[in-house]
Order: structure tokens, then sequence, then C-alpha cells
């Protein structure tokens, strides 16, 4: 928005978001993350996954001031909605000291639905100049990490995942620049080739710390137990 470069990171909860999150974080992008970021490891070996690199504070200011726009009858139309979210940004992200000299990144399962409907299409219409990165995983596998943390499989990310290739397809047929990531297939490549490609397609560089952050996750994504039958 304006000279900031915004990111996108769209995916469902238990996706491996919060890890590709962290990627770009450690690269050097900026999620409103410095203060807990670095109990991001011991919280995931110990568990229970207590950091997700979603900057809350920025979202719910996005939310509160849409929702006071939505609010005022007769005008309540997505593109009305758009318009009014794409004003407040820039002051929302100076509030928090969102930097312009690095990217900036924007992470939530609810940027892509919440509450059965679909949220992509407004945040689409009010940062159009963004990046998205879309975070991919197999159904079983988000189960299966659900169960881990919260011992059943009951989530509620299927208007998530079932908005996802609607989303993609939109994106196609625009031009929106995008990049699709399977951080579970890459945490079994020794080379990080995609997570690597995806770096530098953010604008950002690979580095050491980047590299101590992922190895914790392969440990973990190793160890995951099977949901029950």
């Amino acid at each position: 928005m304006g000279d900031r470069h915004i990111i996108i990171i769209a995916g469902p909860a238990r996706s491996f978001s919060s890890l590709t999150a962290g990627i770009l974080h450690f690269a050097g992008a900026w999620g409103q993350a410095d203060g807990f970021a670095k109990n991001f490891n011991e919280a995931t070996d110990g568990g229970q996954e207590q950091v997700t690199f979603e900057n809350i504070e920025l979202l719910n200011a996005f939310s509160e001031a849409a929702t006071g726009f939505k609010e005022i009858p007769f005008v309540s139309t997505p593109e009305i909605l758009a318009t009014c979210l794409r004003s407040i940004v820039p002051g929302v992200f100076d509030k928090y000291g969102a930097p312009h000299d690095k990217p900036v990144f924007l992470k939530h399962p609810a940027i892509i639905a919440s509450k059965g409907l679909a949220k992509w299409p407004l945040w689409h219409s009010a940062l159009p100049d963004a990046q998205w990165i879309i975070v991919r995983r197999p159904t079983e596998e988000i189960e299966r990490s659900h169960y881990r943390t919260y011992k059943n499989i009951e989530f509620d990310n299927l208007t998530v995942l079932e908005q996802i290739p609607i989303m993609q397809a939109y994106f196609n047929a625009l031009g929106t620049p995008y990049f699709e990531i399977w951080p579970g297939q890459e945490l079994k490549d020794s080379t990080h080739s995609k997570f690597k490609e995806m770096v530098t397609w953010a604008g950002l560089e690979w580095n050491a710390a980047v590299e101590k952050f992922i190895q914790p996750q392969k440990r973990r994504f190793n160890s995951e137990p099977a949901p029950p039958r």
C-alpha cells in the first residue's frame, strides 16, 4: 500500500502458515512479531504452539474499522468495505510501526474466510498491490496436526480450504502475483529449495537465522502422531 511492500500469507490453520511467516520474519520481513518470535521453537518443541506470527493487533484494527463501516445502513457492499479498509490501511500501519524499508506481512486464516464467509476478495481489493503467499497442506495432515494440538480432529477450516482454489483461479485470471508453497513437502527436502525460492520471490535473503529456525520444525513434523480411526 503506497510505498510499503505488503505480503499476505494466506492458508488454513495447521497448514504450516506460522512456519512460513517465521521464515519471512527471520529473512528480514516485518510482521509485528519481534516480541514473541524468539520463543517460537521453544513453544513448538514443548508440544504447545503458542506463537503464530499473527499480527493480531494490526488485523483487529483493520477489522474494527471495517465493522464500523459495515454498520452504516444501505452502504455495506463489498466494494464500499474495501474502499473504507483501503483508506485506513496506511494509518494503521503507521500506528503500529510498520516500516517502509522492508517487506511487511499479514497472516491469519481469517484473511481467506471466517464464519463461513469468504474474506479474501475484501483484502485483495483493499490491498491491490500486495503479494500473496498461499500455504497448502493435505487435508488429512491438517487433521492430524489439529489432533496433535487439540486432541480431536474437529476444526473450522472447511470454508478456508474450499476457498483456496477459487481464490487461485481468480488470481490467475487477473494476473495477481502469488506464490504457492507446500511446507510439509519442503520439510522433507534437505535443500529447502522452494523455501529459498519463496524468500527470493518476496524480496528477501536466505540466511543462517532462517536455517536455525527451520530445524526444530523438521523434528516436530516427523513426530506428529496419527489421528484415531
